[in-house]
């Protein structure tokens, strides 16, 4: 069925998927059996699955109108005018342990060094280059499309075109120890040069105003870089785990930085910024935004051990104080609302943070591999806290009372726990996404009146789960919330609730009955499909939305009262036991509306006349309907 596939991809259970790269691969080798005369093989080269070129071998060939490729003791010459049109043979451009590329060539797109890994693995090819030590491209290419060099395993020296505005490769091999960058480079890509240990330093061209996340990750012996005065972005990341980097100087006149470009850079002990700066500002160890609201990093190479959050700051950034090596304490006040995903991931000494009491985001992974867990105190009846937050558990755990005073559970705390017994105290305001993801022998859920939030996917297929009581100040039922739970017969509503997620209830197979409270507003798409033994359901007046496949595949629902309220039904929402084909016919003519296949005809509609409730049943041709005046 179309939706169950939609969730398994979700949640990635993707079996065609691998039904095609098998599907693929067989035909990738009968092909390749078919089409090529079977050669010898030196030992190297059926290792490397690669066809062996000798080295005193002279091949040559076309790869456009006007250009033309020699391969010649292992060197793969290109020349003549314009543009490479088609690729040269792998066993060619696989064997060369030097590319030249000439003047005159002006677009080399077709150029493959190595193989993409994705395409490599559908048909069955060996995706590294083991050969090719150096590359020369001529200042007269403009555009080199997406060389892949990151598989290249031998390759230290690059030499790029200067006139070349980007790179154009998707990633620099770990061996490279020289990189003559173009000058006229703009751009520097995702991960370009992530994980080259043996890169020292690199000068970055003036013209250069953007690098990407994670561009220069894990360079572990880069000791300095000068960013240039034009750059404008630097994203998340950048430079992560470059544990050599002592200093930085951001330029003046930069405009966005992302999620803590220098998370792990352990030596890095200062950074600056000229006060003129209009989007942010250092003050001592922390760069903040202008406005001193949000973090964005804490200077990794810092000898304190302890740091109290300004008063002011309301946020504090993704990855802000990842990796840190000194801090044992953070303490902020309630004006912080919101923590970023990371915030304070692998900080190997923090021991406790004194949390705001208001906080409305947790990031995933906030404290993931901290040294808060190698902490005793900070566990409680196979619980892991810190301060007011529950942060993980035991795997064996079978009970979990979350001790009072808690008020934030966050992401994957107690997810494909063995636990059946849950208790929440009263004072818990938050609970993260797939809180309790797969907690399969959980039966019951009693969520007090305090919590005022719950994320997606918070109960998601805990099959066992029968009866729910939800918080009465809960106004959303997030996204997959109890998606699949399959045994859950009665939920009590808030009485705050005004809108029902995307899938929240798909394939809670034996819910027999829904009667919506008052103030509910809007029902996402198929917020209740597959629930087969749903018999009873009564909507609200004051209901103003139904998304589509809603009610999808209800097999025994057989009759539903649409409030005057409603302005907005969507396809298939109801009286469709699997997705049909929705639409509406031209001005004028007579209803088409579905083809039938998918209806339930014997589906009773009560509708007012005049409303949307009217026109989705005569537009979808039921015929079974009573219109009230």
């Amino acid at each position: 069925m179309k939706m169950i596939q939609k969730k398994l991809h979700k949640k990635g259970f993707d079996e065609m998927k691998i039904f095609r790269k098998g599907f693929a691969v067989a035909m990738a080798l009968i092909i390749t059996c078919s089409a090529f005369t079977v050669m010898p093989l030196t030992t190297s080269a059926a290792t490397n699955n690669n066809v062996s070129v000798s080295a005193s071998s002279t091949k040559s060939g076309k790869c456009g109108k006007n250009v033309k490729w020699t391969y010649k003791n292992n060197v793969l010459t290109i020349y003549g005018k314009g543009e490479m049109t088609s690729k040269i043979p792998r066993k060619v451009a696989f064997n060369a342990k030097k590319i030249i590329v000439k003047n005159g060539v002006t677009k080399i797109n077709k150029l493959r060094v190595s193989e993409d890994y994705d395409r490599a693995m559908d048909q069955d090819l060996d995706y590294k280059n083991y050969k090719l030590e150096e590359v020369e491209i001529a200042d007269s290419v403009t555009e080199s499309g997406e060389l892949v060099f990151c598989y290249c395993t031998k390759l230290k020296k690059i030499k790029f075109s200067a006139n070349a505005t980007s790179l154009g490769c998707m990633s620099i091999p770990a061996c490279i120890e020289s990189v003559t960058l173009p000058k006229k480079i703009e751009v520097i890509d995702s991960r370009t040069f992530k994980d080259c240990k043996k890169l020292r330093n690199i000068k970055l061209p003036s013209s250069l105003n953007a690098i990407y996340a994670k561009a220069f990750e894990g360079c572990t012996n880069l000791k300095e870089i000068s960013l240039p005065k034009k750059l404008e972005l630097l994203d998340s990341s950048a430079f992560s785990g470059c544990k050599s980097l002592k200093k930085v100087d951001l330029p003046k006149k930069i405009k966005k930085i992302g999620a803590n470009p220098f998370s792990c850079c352990d030596k890095l002990s200062k950074i600056t910024l000229d006060k003129s700066n209009k989007r942010y500002k250092v003050v001592g160890n922390t760069l903040f935004d202008k406005s001193l609201k949000r973090i964005v990093l804490y200077i990794p190479n810092n000898k304190k051990t302890t740091y109290t959050v300004p008063s002011n700051v309301k946020e504090i950034g993704k990855d802000a104080f990842k990796g840190n090596k000194n801090l044992k304490t953070i303490k902020m006040s309630d004006s912080v609302t919101s923590v970023g995903v990371c915030a304070f991931a692998g900080t190997t000494k923090l021991r406790n943070v004194k949390l705001s009491n208001k906080i409305t985001f947790w990031g995933d992974k906030a404290f993931n591999k901290s040294n808060i867990y190698n902490v005793k105190s900070n566990w409680k009846d196979n619980i892991l806290y810190c301060d007011n937050a529950v942060v993980s558990c035991k795997n064996k755990i079978k009970i979990a009372n979350i001790k009072k005073g808690s008020k934030y559970i966050l992401s994957n705390v107690f997810s494909f726990s063995p636990i059946s017994k849950l208790t929440i105290p009263s004072g818990v305001t938050y609970i993260g996404k797939s809180a309790f993801e797969e907690c399969n022998k959980l039966t019951k859920v009693d969520i007090p009146n305090s919590v005022t939030q719950m994320n997606k996917f918070a109960f998601y297929n805990c099959s066992s789960l029968s009866k729910v009581k939800l918080s009465d100040n809960l106004t959303d039922i997030p996204y997959g919330a109890f998606t699949f739970c399959k045994s859950l017969t009665k939920i009590t509503f808030p009485k705050n609730l005004k809108n029902i997620g995307e899938e929240a209830f798909f394939g809670c197979e034996k819910i027999p009955g829904i009667i919506l409270p008052s103030k509910v507003e809007f029902i996402d798409e198929s917020a209740f499909a597959n629930c087969f033994n749903l018999s009873k359901l009564t909507l609200n007046e004051g209901l103003l939305g139904i998304g589509a496949y809603a009610f999808e595949l209800n097999k025994k629902l057989k009759k539903v009262t649409i409030p005057k309220s409603v302005f907005s039904i969507d396809e298939c929402a109801l009286g469709y036991l699997d997705g049909g084909t929705y639409f509406y016919p031209p001005e004028g003519d007579p209803p088409v509306g579905d083809s039938g296949e998918n209806r339930d005809d014997s589906f009773k509609f009560t509708v007012y006349k005049g409303t949307e409730g009217e026109s989705y049943a005569y537009y979808n041709g039921f015929k079974n309907y009573t219109v009230i005046e």
